[in-house]
């Protein structure tokens, strides 16, 4: 990806070609500005709605943890990895003849198909199996059957690895206020149309239940790690209170209810289910990141990261808490509100620093 973003090739047989015509994929998170973006002479043409000093500052420090949280350069792999899959599944499926939900969900229907069949050829080779070994969009002759393949195939990756194209998407994506206070929960909003209403449309009920549990199965393990690693530098006491109490990150619930938010066809049932507990008055199980009382802010994560850091504050003086319990001064709450303070690398450290 290092190379790619320097503006090198990545040597790939698959994707060179696909690159040369629509540019790379994986990279839209190395850019940090964009056309519609500029300021000074260009905001009357592009509207006086433009990004402003918060805007920038939020946008700069996203930018700035996703270099080192590493999430950039495993998303770029992802795309990348998911666009090299559905030009091949996609060029098979067309040489033998398949009409899938698969493709027609892409955007490939029977005529583009014929149309990419004739140049097929031309554009790629195939091994006995009808697995693509090359592919060279630029020796074709059918130019639109090509173009509309690319679009498929780039319609496919922002459906697997969830991705949004203007003009479909809300005010909540593109209007600043309500961006702002939806920033944390586009992932599960996005994942309600791309994910879930797809896979029913295109497999019926019990299939897309079916991915879903699958997908759990993958899931469940990287939350217990992440959960693992975040308990390494705890005291014995507080790691198994953390892990397997009444509210623990492993226990059966909380476990199931963690993973399915790392599952893209979960959709926005973790943050329903989260916020849950509030509605009904108590924190339910599986549900550990809503406390009681906290509605309006489990849904609008802006506001919820204003009351973080606000009761972290409270929290750097002796208070009593809900229970009636007395508290000494505890920076844990306001430390993990920090930039960077919730990143797998970090939270060990700010965990282990804060024990008693």
């Amino acid at each position: 990806m290092r190379t790619l973003a320097q503006g090198g090739t990545g040597k790939n047989s698959l994707l060179d070609g696909f690159d040369e015509m629509t540019g790379n994929m994986g990279l839209s998170n190395y850019r940090n500005t964009f056309a519609h973006q500029m300021g000074d002479v260009h905001q009357a043409a592009y509207g006086r709605d433009s990004i402003g000093t918060v805007g920038k500052m939020i946008r700069g420090g996203q930018y700035l943890q996703g270099k080192l949280s590493f999430w950039r350069a495993i998303h770029a792999v992802q795309e990348r990895m998911v666009t090299e899959m559905a030009i091949n599944k996609g060029l098979s499926y067309v040489l033998k003849g398949k009409d899938t939900a698969a493709l027609r969900d892409m955007g490939i229907d029977p005529d583009l198909a014929a149309r990419l069949r004739k140049e097929l050829d031309k554009i790629a080779t195939f091994d006995a199996k009808g697995q693509v070994l090359t592919y060279d969009p630029a020796k074709g002759t059918d130019h639109q059957a090509i173009k509309e393949f690319h679009q498929a195939v780039t319609r496919g990756v922002k459906q697997v690895i969830q991705g949004t194209f203007a003009g479909e998407q809300g005010k909540w994506a593109h209007e600043g206020f309500l961006k702002f206070l939806t920033q944390f929960r586009t992932y599960s909003i996005v994942s309600v149309e791309k994910q879930i209403m797809r896979q029913m449309g295109n497999y019926g009920n019990a299939k897309a239940l079916g991915i879903l549990l699958g997908s759990i199965s993958v899931s469940a393990p990287i939350v217990a790690l992440r959960a693992l690693s975040a308990a390494m530098l705890m005291t014995p006491e507080n790691r198994e209170e953390y892990l397997f109490g009444e509210n623990g990150r492993l226990t059966a619930a909380n476990l199931g209810i963690a993973a399915m938010g790392y599952t893209a066809i979960g959709g926005a049932l973790r943050d329903v289910l989260d916020v849950g507990g509030s509605a009904l008055g108590y924190n339910i199980p599986g549900s550990p990141r809503t406390p009681k009382g906290q509605i309006v802010s489990g849904f609008i994560p802006g506001v919820s990261l204003v009351e973080d850091a606000l009761g972290g504050l409270a929290d750097l003086a002796p208070h009593w808490d809900a229970e009636g319990n007395f508290k000494q001064p505890d920076p844990t709450g306001l430390l993990r509100t920090l930039p960077f303070g919730r990143t797998p690398f970090l939270l060990p450290m700010l965990q282990g620093l804060t024990q008693d």
